[in-house]
């Protein structure tokens, strides 16, 4: 065969490229937002969050704790433990990139974790197993309009939510919600997609 043959590609390499593109383009989007709309942002999504219906009926709240220019989690998870909800956040376990969650009282106690991410004590007696109405508030670089969200290509949360059974709520600027994603076969959709904007109901909650 001519060295300069072209061979189709692997379906799976063609989506982690367009996915890896797409990456670039949203984290472009995210790094220009002014500090000063930032903060508008944040202030309206949370806004909407805290009216979701799901929320108010959660008795456990799985979050994350933002970096870099996610969308703020600080003040929303400081509103959670003011309304006396139960809440969770993850630890990334180094040997499988598996991820754990577990109970939180407040965000002093957080220690750097495998991606330098603070991280709560992995406590057995605090971590997560089950609860009647769970949410899961999910990070991303973006959404599209079917609810698909676009992680940092470590598949965390992946595996996570393959064995998940409450409301997943994605939360990210109105910029960053794209017509469709690239997907793969593994991933799900977001039940409910929240930004500055508008409120996306893939499922009710």
């Amino acid at each position: 065969m001519p060295e300069n043959s072209t061979l189709p590609k692997p379906k799976g390499t063609e989506i982690d490229e367009n996915k890896a593109s797409m990456r670039a383009r949203l984290k472009g989007i995210r790094a220009g937002v002014t500090p000063l709309n930032r903060e508008r942002q944040e202030r309206e999504i949370r806004r909407r969050f805290f009216r979701l219906p799901c929320y108010k009926e959660a008795d456990a709240v799985l979050c994350y704790l933002s970096v870099d220019s996610e969308a703020d989690t600080r003040m929303l998870i400081k509103k959670m433990l003011y309304d006396g909800k139960k809440v969770y956040l993850p630890r990334c376990v180094p040997e499988t990139n598996h991820l754990e969650f577990y109970a939180v009282t407040d965000l002093d106690g957080l220690r750097p974790g495998t991606f330098l991410v603070p991280e709560p004590e992995p406590k057995p007696e605090h971590r997560f197993m089950s609860a009647e109405h769970p949410v899961c508030v999910l990070p991303a670089l973006g959404f599209d309009l079917d609810g698909f969200r676009l992680g940092y290509g470590k598949g965390c949360y992946d595996r996570f939510l393959s064995g998940f059974s409450g409301i997943t709520v994605g939360i990210g600027v109105h910029r960053c919600v794209v017509e469709r994603l690239p997907r793969a076969r593994h991933d799900k959709p977001c039940d409910i997609v929240v930004t500055e904007r508008e409120v996306y109901y893939h499922k009710t909650g």
